[in-house]
């Protein structure tokens, strides 16, 4: 588990980036000390836990903006030092080091505030002169040194300052040793890799108990599917349970209509159907697993142009970046799962298809699926778009361009 520090040195390094540091690691060496009895998976996650910082371990002459940014993007937790170190021209204003706020910004873009802690020498100023949106979130990690502070009183404030920051970082630790327990299970697709069910399996209903009743089945060929799971297996969920979270969250589904997918239960679990009129094949559907696993499956990203199967990219992408949004929210907010969570994205169908790209056709494609999996281990907007656009341009590639 990587902890990414983020430092300043406005300050004397003494009361400042070196004190921090030495109990950065005084914190991490006091977590890697084993409890008496213990599971194996927790002493790995001990042994992985680690300290990282700007370029440390990099050679060469790379670009150090974005290699410290790429740092942070696989990080656990992103901890920065936003002791106030300036003011504004008339005083008005305290400002806090200028790299370290660029560095929190890209933190809270990739990670989320969830995986963010912040430090802060009260000395130069206390939480309520920090900018608007930090000083309302979840209080710094504070201690106070002056400049010309004594040896006995940095150890003093060392020893507190280390026991807070074990305290805040045991969490993520235990998160990061639960999802290297047991491997997941994930669900088991049928007759081709986009589905899961047998055909002539029921999904889900519409109107039931009425005249006006509609079985939704499903058995088209070609077929786009994005899915999200777990790392690591947990209790299964309930089917009340997941009714609840379907509920309170609300499933999306691969279609440019947002949250047009109707509720009910099947024996997977919830299942949002999208209704295609009175038609009996829905358009499409997101299933909800009691494992956490969550599986979306859409026939939107076919249409015919000219007599041709065509893929409208634009449009793929678009709604991939929305559904996967969703799906990371309902497994990290409704279902208390942290990452990393498994993604994969996918379709079955593609033979002779073409690309629907800036006004024009392109293709064929000569070859019937295709299939992208990855880790995403931040929840960051930024991560998900990556991993979407991966899928987007590895589809291009198959009908023989490439992304201007």
């Amino acid at each position: 588990m990587k902890i990414f520090w983020s430092w300043q040195s406005d300050t004397p390094g003494k009361t400042g980036r070196h004190f921090v540091r030495a109990a950065l690691l005084l914190a991490i060496e006091t977590l890697k000390q084993a409890p008496d009895v213990g599971e194996p998976t927790a002493a790995e996650s001990r042994e992985r836990l680690h300290l990282d910082q700007d370029r440390q371990g990099i050679s060469g002459s790379p670009d150090l903006a974005s290699t410290i940014f790429e740092k942070i993007e696989r990080s656990a937790v992103f901890v920065a030092d936003v002791t106030l170190v300036g003011a504004s021209d008339d005083g008005s204003k305290r400002l806090m080091n200028s790299n370290v706020a660029i560095e929190y910004g890209h933190a809270h873009h990739a990670l989320g505030s969830e995986a963010i802690l912040m430090v802060q020498n009260t000395h130069y100023g206390n939480r309520d002169a920090l900018p608007f949106d930090l000083k309302h979130k979840a209080g710094p990690i504070q201690f106070s040194l002056a400049p010309g502070a004594e040896k006995a009183e940095i150890e003093a404030e060392q020893k507190k300052l280390v026991s807070q920051l074990v305290v805040a970082l045991r969490p993520y630790l235990e998160g990061a040793t639960a999802v290297t327990g047991a491997p997941f299970q994930e669900a088991t697709s049928t007759t081709n890799p986009a589905v899961f069910f047998d055909v002539a399996e029921v999904l889900g209903r519409v109107g039931t108990g009425t005249e006006d009743e509609i079985e939704y089945r499903f058995g088209e060929s070609s077929v786009f599917y994005l899915r999200v799971m777990p790392a690591a297996a947990r209790p299964p969920l309930k089917q009340t349970q997941l009714m609840d979270i379907a509920s309170r969250h609300r499933p999306d589904v691969l279609s440019p209509y947002r949250y047009s997918g109707h509720l009910d239960r099947n024996r997977h679990g919830v299942v949002a159907v999208e209704p295609s009129g009175t038609a009996t094949t829905p358009r499409s559907v997101t299933q909800l697993f009691g494992t956490g696993e969550i599986w979306g499956i859409s026939t939107h990203f076919f249409s015919t142009k000219r007599g041709r199967p065509l893929i409208p990219m634009t449009k793929l992408e678009n709604i991939y970046r929305r559904a996967l949004s969703n799906y990371c929210e309902i497994l990290s907010v409704g279902m208390g799962i942290s990452a990393p969570y498994t993604i994969v994205l996918g379709a079955v169908g593609l033979q002779d298809a073409y690309v629907g790209i800036d006004n024009s056709a392109e293709g064929p494609i000569h070859t019937d699926g295709i299939e992208v999996r990855r880790i995403l281990h931040a929840l960051g907007i930024e991560a998900q778009e990556a991993v979407v656009r991966e899928f987007v341009d590895a589809i291009l590639d198959l009908a023989g361009i490439s992304r201007a």
